[in-house]
């Protein structure tokens, strides 16, 4: 709903701040929102100080920007911000004659090896890591568009001839029309982006994946015959035949996206949550269930407790055999009483890059492959 809104409103910045998302959102949120909640269990999440519930909403004015102007909550948080912007618009900024923002222009010189139509796709960008590509997904899942992610170093990646990488992927895009949407991932462009790039095993620049209900279902990597691989991966998936032009862009940075439910019957084997398989039961949950302390039953082992923020530091799996302390990694039996957590419950230090890109392929969707043994059933009496 945000990325229609803000399609809807360009005269006004939409941003979204994931309040688990590192230190600084956090002080930020519980300066301005948060409160401790009511409930004194270890899995209980802070609330907002209003007593209301989720979402949140705040309005800003630049160029102070805090305190918040104004703060939309619960259920009708949307259609209540959406009224303000509307008589903000009518009043102080009326909306642009040229409202449409421009696509982002692809590289100077690039021209070969694209459609033959040439017209380009704008491809947007993924600054934020796992929260832009999550936000990516589901803007393409809500819309039955197929999403390829080019994935370069320093901007524009390798070049081919002369070719310009980001200009032949738009190229190709762009003869797809609204079936296919892009995105550009820099790898170096922030530690967010450099974690998800480790935590997807993505070591070839270019590589491009290509997404279709929130899965990789092919992979696309190096500089060479490029566009014809890419439509090659592209013709069956396409929700349209290639056009002569391509639809209007969306916003290149979209604010949030809508969880997608998925089954986690999948086959219980360690290893086949690696980019491209299909989702298992290892996996994180989604949608309603995409909340710390969901349970799941993991046949042979019993229930197994969700817990993101604490994953095991060994295999990379964020299920436990229970809530206590002394619980054990689901996936492979690992203990984070004896080593890599502190008493606040961070990572040691030197278990922190290792972190993040566990972390980063959580918020993606994917728990990290892992090869190693399964550990053994849960001892009976054991908290679930």
């Amino acid at each position: 709903a945000l990325p229609a809104m803000a399609a809807r409103f360009p005269q006004f910045v939409f941003c979204a701040l994931d309040v688990e998302g590192g230190a600084p959102n956090e002080a930020l949120a519980w300066q301005q929102v948060l409160a401790k909640p009511v409930a004194r269990r270890e899995s209980s999440r802070p609330v907002l100080r209003s007593g209301a519930k989720w979402p949140c909403l705040t309005l800003h004015r630049a160029p102070g920007l805090l305190p918040a102007e104004e703060s939309f909550e619960d259920r009708d948080a949307l259609a209540a911000l959406k009224a303000k912007l509307v008589a903000l618009e009518g009043s102080e900024f009326p909306l642009p004659r040229k409202a449409a923002p421009a696509p982002v222009p692809a590289p100077a010189g690039a021209s070969g090896g694209g459609s033959g139509s040439g017209a380009r796709a704008s491809l947007g960008q993924l600054k934020r890591g796992a929260t832009d590509l999550k936000a990516a997904l589901g803007k393409a899942s809500a819309a039955g568009a197929v999403l390829v992610v080019a994935w370069v170093q320093g901007g524009d990646g390798d070049a081919a001839g002369g070719t310009s990488v980001l200009g032949e992927v738009a190229s190709v895009l762009g003869g797809y029309g609204a079936g296919v949407q892009g995105v550009v991932a820099d790898v170096g462009a922030s530690g967010a982006n450099g974690a998800l790039a480790a935590a997807l095993k993505v070591t070839t620049m270019p590589t491009l994946h290509v997404y279709q209900g929130m899965k990789v279902v092919s992979a696309v990597k190096g500089a060479d015959g490029l566009a014809a691989k890419l439509h090659k991966a592209l013709g069956p998936l396409a929700a349209q035949a290639p056009a002569a032009a391509p639809a209007a862009p969306a916003a290149a940075d979209p604010a949030s996206g809508p969880s997608t439910s998925t089954s986690t019957g999948a086959a219980d084997t360690a290893g086949e949550g690696a980019p491209g398989g299909p989702l298992t039961l290892w996996d994180p949950p989604t949608g309603k269930f995409a909340r710390p302390g969901t349970k799941r039953e993991f046949p042979g082992r019993g229930k197994g407790v969700y817990w993101p923020r604490m994953p095991c530091l060994r295999c990379g799996c964020p299920w436990w055999q229970g809530e206590d302390w002394d619980a054990q990694c689901m996936r492979c039996g690992w203990d984070c009483e004896a080593d890599g957590y502190d008493d606040d419950s961070n990572p040691l230090p030197q278990f922190k890059a290792k972190y993040d890109a566990i972390t980063a392929a959580l918020r993606a969707g994917r728990t990290p492959e892992w090869k190693g043994k399964l550990s053994t059933t849960p001892a009976k009496g054991r908290s679930k």
